[in-house]
């Protein structure tokens, strides 16, 4: 489910949005609330919410810093601004960060929930362009990538950099922290239902994440960046299930994560 954070100095409107929303109903997740853009602003870098519901002045950091320090770090996350009637013109400056959505105050719960469905639709129509683009255009990187890992199988760790630097920038990979994982001893008849079941897990659990997966000389492996909205535990389960199945022969995985691939 979408994260949501609540971002006002009154602590009246904090608590009565934080109760009056059926959160499960709407499938998000209130993580918490903020009294000023400060608090607000190192919860999203500890929690990456999807959703920012968010007063615009407020001592300290106000919205609009609040939007424009987010923007600059993930665009993708989406704001809704709460507006008093002598505030309109600080939420039409937010539209130049993307910001579509506004409530004037005082707004009604059918107006908090309407504005809410409309920002996760926005959410899930940018990560899905995102992703389709991705895959659109990663025909030759998935080539590239799996002709590396078949290297990688088959020579000395000491020779990995001077073959893959060539095409490090094909993938980001050497800039953006990632999770690597490894499935070992995959028979070729059951490749193809693991990558299935790889594939079903993410789109369902995370479906603004794009994984990488190849199958290499019994090996399957796949890779994704990772940004906050991945949970190791769901990952652990999906495996601890995905093991069960019958198989001639046992898979097992390995999980890394890495910093950086490339220096």
């Amino acid at each position: 489910m979408m994260k949501l954070l609540i971002v006002d100095d009154e602590r009246i409107i904090r608590e009565t949005i934080a109760s009056l929303v059926d959160w499960e109903s709407l499938g998000i997740t209130l993580i918490g609330t903020a009294e000023n853009g400060i608090e607000a602003y190192n919860i999203i870098l500890d929690e990456y919410p999807e959703i920012v519901l968010t007063d615009i002045k407020m001592p300290g950091l106000g919205g609009l810093d609040l939007i424009q320090r987010i923007h600059e770090i993930n665009p993708d996350t989406q704001f809704v601004i709460l507006s008093g009637y002598g505030e309109f013109e600080f939420a039409r400056c937010a539209m130049k960060y993307g910001v579509k959505h506004y409530l004037l105050k005082p707004c009604n719960e059918e107006q908090i929930i309407e504005s809410l469905r409309h920002a996760k639709e926005d959410y899930l129509n940018t990560v899905s362009k995102k992703r389709a683009l991705i895959e659109s255009n990663g025909n030759i990187s998935q080539m590239v990538m799996k002709n590396i890992l078949a290297f990688y199988l088959q020579t000395q760790d000491s020779d990995m950099e001077e073959m893959v630097h060539p095409y490090s920038s094909q993938f980001e990979i050497n800039q953006v922290p990632y999770h690597q994982y490894y499935i070992y001893y995959v028979e070729k008849e059951n490749y193809k239902t693991i990558c299935s079941e790889l594939q079903r897990f993410g789109k369902q659990y995370f479906p603004e994440v794009v994984l990488y997966i190849f199958y290499v000389k019994g090996t399957v492996s796949f890779f994704f960046h990772a940004n906050g909205h991945t949970e190791e535990d769901s990952i652990k389960k999906f495996f601890a299930a995905l093991l069960k199945k019958k198989f001639s022969v046992v898979p097992e995985f390995k999980e890394e994560n890495l910093k950086t691939c490339i220096r």
